[in-house]
């Protein structure tokens, strides 16, 4: 069963993220993000929403690499105003999700690490 499975697009998906400096970022501060949960022991069911709020970012990352590298190769090298509005409509889809995902984690992670805080001071 294995043998028959194409990982070509794992593999690239994971290339895609670890090349990308903006995936990088959201891989580092994701990764943070949970460490912080998981010692913060805030629980599973949230743990489990920071996680696939993190993910949704990663993927939409993915996609406007996708979107990205496509209008590259339609435009090849010439400068198209609904190319530039494509691009710039997909990098926001990623932003959004970014700070849609850090008002989650906030959400999430203040109010037990202000208690921790609170309990040392």
């Amino acid at each position: 069963m294995l043998n028959t499975f194409d990982f070509k697009p794992l593999k690239t998906a994971l290339a895609t993220l670890f090349e990308s400096k903006a995936a990088r970022f959201h891989l580092l501060f994701g990764g943070l993000a949970i460490a912080l949960a998981t010692g913060l022991q805030i629980g599973l069911v949230k743990i489990t929403v920071l996680g696939l709020a993190i993910f949704v970012v990663l993927v939409v990352d993915l996609l406007n690499t996708g979107i990205e590298l496509v209008v590259d190769v339609i435009v090849q090298q010439s400068y198209h105003e609904l190319a530039k509005i494509a691009k710039d409509t997909s990098a926001a889809a990623v932003m959004i999700t970014g700070l849609i995902t850090l008002m989650i984690a906030s959400l999430l992670l203040l109010p037990p690490l202000s208690r921790l805080v609170q309990a040392y001071f």
